[in-house]
């Protein structure tokens, strides 16, 4: 799937919740749920990461990781969506700005 394609499902998945929120009469995750939550999943995945690298006891549970790392980019969409950040335009700046500063050293 491309940026494009993850980014539409990404909103299109929560759109589901926030009507299924409305539906059940229970509070939608607006931007402060989604960034808190994104620290829980981020917590999550660095449990999983410790365990593949042996720094902590555990399954090594590869399924678990990949979807620590996939809920973390859910997140990231839906809170880049919240504030108007175009993820698109926004991370082939970052990738410049890291590259010239890798050139400068």
């Amino acid at each position: 799937m491309d940026l494009d394609n993850m980014i539409s499902e990404g909103l299109r998945i929560r759109q589901k919740y926030d009507d299924w929120a409305v539906k059940n009469n229970v509070r939608k995750w607006g931007l402060l749920e989604r960034t808190t939550g994104l620290v829980t999943d981020i917590g999550e995945l660095t449990e999983y990461v410790m365990v593949h690298m042996g720094y902590r006891g555990g399954e090594n549970n590869q399924e678990k990781l990949k979807h620590e790392i996939c809920d973390c980019i859910y997140s990231l969409i839906c809170i880049a969506d919240y504030v108007g950040v175009d993820i698109k335009k926004e991370f082939p700046n970052l990738i410049e700005e890291l590259d010239r500063r890798l050139d400068a050293q």
